[in-house]
């Protein structure tokens, strides 16, 4: 599912970058100047607005495609049978910043647990997603876990 998600951002950097790398291609050529036949602004409009229309049907995809992510039952499933067995999951966005911040300290170190999870930012899976409102980093999930638990298990919570 994470490949999956990560093709949307892939696709849309890849035509980004063809449509800049065309326009300054073009533009090093200074046909305005150096040639009076050769008009690419028709062709570059045309490729732009192509450009828009796709990214549009993207968007629309992408959408589609994390509504259904988001009804995934195997992992109703899996949080039914962990609930009230775990630690709350992170309050806000800035809970689980601080946890990142930790975990890339912890990596520096190579302290556990989850620091060989590093390789994970550099796998084409993909390293962010989002779940819940907050957006989660793949590499720190088995410390998150961890956190979670070492929470759960304190005494007079």
């Amino acid at each position: 599912m994470a490949d999956q998600r990560s093709r949307f951002f892939d696709v849309r950097k890849i035509l980004e970058t063809t449509q800049q790398d065309i326009d300054n291609e073009l533009q090093k050529l200074q046909l305005k100047k150096r040639h009076s036949n050769i008009n690419p602004d028709s062709f570059t409009q045309k490729l732009g607005k192509l450009i828009d229309e796709f990214t549009s049907e993207l968007d629309a995809l992408e959408k589609a495609h994390t509504e259904n992510v988001e009804k995934d039952e195997l992992r109703e499933r899996i949080e039914n049978l962990f609930e009230g067995r775990l630690g709350q999951p992170p309050a806000d966005q800035k809970s689980l910043d601080a946890f990142y911040k930790e975990g890339e300290e912890r990596f520096a170190k190579f302290i556990p647990p989850g620091y060989l999870d590093r390789k994970k930012e550099k796998d084409k899976q993909g390293d962010d997603y989002a779940y819940g409102g907050l957006s989660y980093k793949r590499k720190f999930g088995d410390f998150i876990v961890w956190k979670q638990i070492l929470d759960h298990a304190k005494p007079n919570r």
